[in-house]
This record gives C-alpha cells, sequence and structure tokens, in this order.
C-alpha cells in the first residue's frame, strides 16, 4: 500500500500517483505556503551566454537579462501540520519528527544555478495545546516575523538590516504548547 511505503505519501499526499485507487491520499498532513518577501526586493538582470547553440543555426547563443536573481531578501515561509488528515494518510508522530530534522538542511543540500545562496535563519516549529488550535496561526506568524528596522519601503542589503525576534511575546506563549526553532541544535 503507498501511505504504508512513502514517507513523502504520508506528509505531502499524493494526489494522481494512483489515480482511482481506494487508499488514495488526496491531501497530506503538511502544507508548505509560499514564502513571501518581508521587504520589498531588487531584482538583478544579467545576461547568459551559452556555447552551445540556442539560436538557430549558430553554435553559440546569449540569452539577454536572461538571467534573474534578488542579492538579498529575506523570506517568511510558513508550514502546517493538520492533525485532521493523519488518519486518513497514516502519518504518525515519528514522520512529522523525521520532517523536522530535514527542514534545516532542505536549501544547502539542494543548491542550484537558480537558488544557490538560500540560507534559512530560524524555522520555528509551534505546538497548539489542542488540534483544533489554542490560538491564531497568523499571530505566531506575525509574532515571529523579522521587520527591517529603518525604510521598510526600500529592499535591504544585510541580515542585519532587521529586528529578529527570538521568542514569542509572553500573551503567545501561554496560549501555545512547545515551540522550538529547527534550526539551533537540540
Amino acid at each position: 500500500m503507498f501511505k504504508d511505503k512513502y514517507w513523502d505519501g504520508r506528509i505531502f499526499g499524493n494526489t494522481f500517483l494512483e489515480e482511482g485507487a481506494a487508499d488514495t491520499i488526496r491531501t497530506g498532513v503538511v502544507q508548505f505556503a509560499l514564502g513571501l518577501s518581508v521587504a520589498p526586493i531588487d531584482i538583478s538582470r544579467h545576461t547568459n551566454t551559452n556555447k552551445s547553440g540556442v539560436q538557430e543555426g549558430l553554435d553559440r547563443g546569449m540569452a539577454p537579462m536572461g538571467y534573474r536573481f534578488v542579492p538579498h531578501g529575506v523570506y517568511c515561509m510558513p508550514f502546517f501540520v493538520n492533525p485532521s488528515a493523519a488518519n486518513k494518510s497514516g502519518c504518525t508522530k515519528q514522520d512529522i519528527e523525521l520532517l523536522l530534522k530535514v527542514i534545516p538542511y532542505a536549501y544547502p543540500h539542494t543548491r542550484s544555478h537558480a537558488r544557490p545562496m538560500v540560507e534559512i535563519r530560524h524555522a520555528w516549529y509551534i505546538e497548539h495545546k489542542n488540534v483544533l488550535g489554542s490560538c491564531s496561526d497568523f499571530e505566531l506568524i506575525a509574532a515571529l516575523t523579522p521587520r527591517k528596522r529603518e525604510t521598510p519601503d526600500k529592499p535591504s542589503k544585510a541580515w542585519d538590516d532587521y529586528e529578529v525576534p527570538k521568542i514569542l511575546p509572553d500573551g503567545l506563549k501561554n496560549k501555545v504548547g512547545a515551540i522550538r526553532d529547527l534550526m539551533v541544535p537540540s
């Protein structure tokens, strides 16, 4: 059975891998939201050259302004664990613990031409006091999102441009169970 064999299926689901199968997992337990920039970003453009042909009949070519990158940016990318889906997907606490151990290595171990220098500074994992939620996820995200110290409407140049929360305010901390930064070795 798919969910017994594949950890990633239990975590993220498999909406089309087993089309028509009675045990197809439509939704996984974990959802990663879109990463959004905390401050505006600059987008730099460069021309790439290519020795192999990219233009018809030529053995060399260029891609004018074809390489785009962000010299510096700070992004907030929430992820959520939905315990309601665990029963159907077969996801266990052990599966979630494995995911939490993998997160710090997600970018440094998958570098590419498109993202050669992505670094996770903080990866907060917070457990609610009950499965239905003990406070607003939006409040938790807002409380732990870095804020630009000056000129919030301008792109940042360095991590030091930000005020970075290290803990939840007491009003929120009292509403949740366990909280930990996955980037701090335990």
